[in-house]
């Protein structure tokens, strides 16, 4: 990913050309296959802004390219959360997929109206995506999406406090990210799971499954999952006594969620955690003491942050925030200069 990354301004040139030169199949091929990249670096309005030049060529479009346009414009709009337009792109895309005789890029939206559904609290049909995608994906090799599509499904069950249920497809969900060799589905995996142990009041092991995925997350440069391992470890301070540090881990996951420009992953479960950890921390802690310590967050780099969360867990150990990716990560000040 973070080769993708140094060639990120290369990248994003190739799209324009082929847009500017109306090469439809070769712009829509290109973005589709890197929309997990465009997701992870907060591209999403930009690439949806490519897509939407792509859709007003009409009648001058493949079916395949219209396809391809309307799922990666479905996507970002979900990263995006804009949920109604979401579904209606990755319906159509996925029936023009079908329609071609491309089952596996029709599952690909199906997992995408399974994550739909689920941030609609529709459960019903959010399974029966997900589990038509995950029958696909599981008669392939794809294990990659496999992973995804079935760490999705255990949250589904987890929502019901169907904890034993939401147990098996989680694990499940890991193995197929693991068997990938692919951090992206693995740190997905890993923040599922490390919700499950915390509500089962599983402290410790939360702690360092949000660990394990905050260090994935890193790795691969992904600024708004690394918040939410963030946030997930601020959960597990106060619940320790710890609130000034979570309050700084709380600040620093803020500044994160300022950069991306956008809450992405709506597999999240629980969106009041963030709200609850918040009014722990206060409960613990003055006005000044809060304010004080969540600006410190807000303003800290990165690596301290993290070695702040991390400490959590294996007593200070320092991880770098810059370990496989050094574009990625630059520290937080320089994303804001009047914080510099």
């Amino acid at each position: 990913m973070w080769r993708l990354e140094l060639e990120r301004d290369n990248l994003r040139t190739a799209v324009n050309w082929l847009l500017g030169t109306q090469d439809w199949n070769a712009a829509t091929q290109m973005s589709w296959n890197l929309w997990i990249f465009w997701w992870i670096r907060g591209y999403h309005a930009e690439v949806r802004g490519w897509m939407n030049q792509v859709l007003e060529a009409g009648t001058h479009l493949s079916s395949s390219a219209r396809a391809r346009a309307l799922g990666t414009s479905g996507a970002m709009a979900l990263a995006q959360g804009d949920i109604a337009n979401a579904e209606m792109c990755c319906e159509e895309s996925r029936s023009l997929f079908k329609s071609v005789g491309d089952d596996l890029s029709a599952a690909r939206n199906g997992l995408v109206l399974g994550l739909t559904g689920s941030a609609k609290g529709d459960s019903r049909k959010a399974g029966a995506w997900l589990e038509e995608a995950a029958e696909v994906f599981r008669k392939t090799t794809s294990h990659y999406w496999a992973a995804l599509t079935v760490s999705a499904l255990g949250m589904l069950p987890f929502r019901q406090g169907d904890f034993d249920r939401a147990e098996t497809l989680l694990a499940e969900g890991h193995d197929l990210a693991r068997k990938a060799g692919d951090r992206f589905s693995r740190y997905i995996a890993l923040y599922n799971q490390s919700r499950l142990a915390q509500s089962r009041g599983n402290v410790v092991e939360a702690a360092g499954l949000f660990r394990e995925g905050l260090v994935f997350s890193l790795e691969v440069g992904d600024r708004a999952n690394t918040a939410y391992c963030l946030e997930g470890l601020a959960a597990v301070a106060v619940a320790q006594g710890e609130a000034d540090r979570a309050a700084r881990l709380l600040g620093g996951a803020h500044a994160l969620f300022e950069m991306v420009g956008a809450r992405v992953y709506t597999y999240r479960p629980d969106t009041s955690l963030r709200e609850q950890t918040m009014a722990a921390v206060q409960d613990q802690l003055d006005e000044e003491a809060w304010e004080t310590a969540w600006a410190e967050g807000k303003t800290m780099p990165l690596d301290d942050v993290v070695t702040l969360a991390t400490s959590l867990v294996d007593g200070g150990e320092q991880v770098p925030a810059t370990q496989s990716d050094p574009a990625a990560f630059p520290r937080i000040q320089s994303w804001y200069p009047h914080m510099a």
